[in-house]
């Protein structure tokens, strides 16, 4: 999401979102609203950039607000005021937590190969995420081989944020080798359908893609035993922010979807515009 959408987004919550308003408008507004009394209480949820902060907070908070930022590293700070900053370093799953989310999402109570699930388990470093999209692997490849090549995908990365990213994309790529009808139809869970109604959905990839409703069915389930699509609790298609963006990058780089303002081109009398 950008700067502007989260602004607008924010003062629609606010209730002082106006259609008409520029986004300079909506700049301004927000800034106001940040310096009045009385103090405020703000959280920002998966923080990406370091820009997305400074361009949020052009100007001061009031005094005595509290501003809580989740984000995925250490290098990114508020800038506003430094030495009033503390930073809270979130732990991973303890070993035997992290050991049981994994046999439940390998589907795995009793592990076939052991010390090949305690290395894989103690690789994922504690994160949710890198060990359900890798425990998810495994309900897919389940021989020795499957389990031997998923803990060196995991071993390559240098980083905890390296090895996650390592993991998402061997399963993103195992999903493309595997299932071309799988693979488009988790691009657009992840880009133009997300949020939307997995029936919708349901309905209408066989007449995108030409394919019997019984194929995309089971196009579907091999997406979700993967862990990479999901439906929530009111139907709607939902890809983890992680996924997502991957998944984006993929789709930007193919082509295929327009899904953002940047892809959209226009004709003028003197050649093609970006809008």
């Amino acid at each position: 999401m950008t700067e502007a959408a989260i602004r607008s987004a924010w003062l629609k919550e606010l209730k002082l979102w106006q259609e008409n308003d520029t986004p300079g408008e909506h700049k301004t507004k927000l800034d106001n609203w940040l310096e009045s009394a009385p103090a405020k209480l703000v959280v920002l949820d998966n923080i990406w950039k370091q820009t997305q902060l400074e361009r949020l907070f052009t100007h001061s908070v009031t005094a005595g607000s509290l501003v809580i930022i989740t984000a995925r590293g250490t290098d990114i700070q508020i800038g506003l005021s430094p030495h009033r900053a503390q930073l809270f370093p979130m732990p991973g799953l303890k070993p035997d937590d992290a050991t049981a989310m994994f046999r439940h999402c390998s589907d795995t109570p009793v592990p076939p190969y052991p010390a090949l699930e305690t290395k894989i388990v103690r690789a994922c470093a504690g994160m949710p995420l890198a060990l359900e999209v890798a425990a998810s692997r495994l309900r897919v490849q389940r021989d020795l081989q499957g389990w031997q090549d998923t803990l060196t995908v995991l071993e390559t990365g240098h980083t905890p944020g390296d090895k996650l990213q390592d993991m998402i994309d061997q399963s993103v790529d195992d999903l493309r080798r595997d299932s071309a009808l799988a693979y488009n139809m988790f691009l657009d869970a992840a880009t133009v359908m997300h949020g939307r109604s997995q029936q919708h959905a349901m309905q209408v990839w066989p007449a995108m893609y030409s394919k019997e409703e019984r194929v995309v069915r089971l196009s579907w389930a091999a997406l979700t035993k993967r862990s990479l699509v999901k439906a929530d609790d009111e139907g709607n298609l939902r890809v983890h922010d992680v996924i997502k963006a991957l998944a984006g990058s993929k789709a930007e780089d193919d082509g295929t979807r327009v899904w953002q303002p940047h892809q959209v081109s226009v004709r003028t009398a003197t050649g093609v515009a970006d809008v």
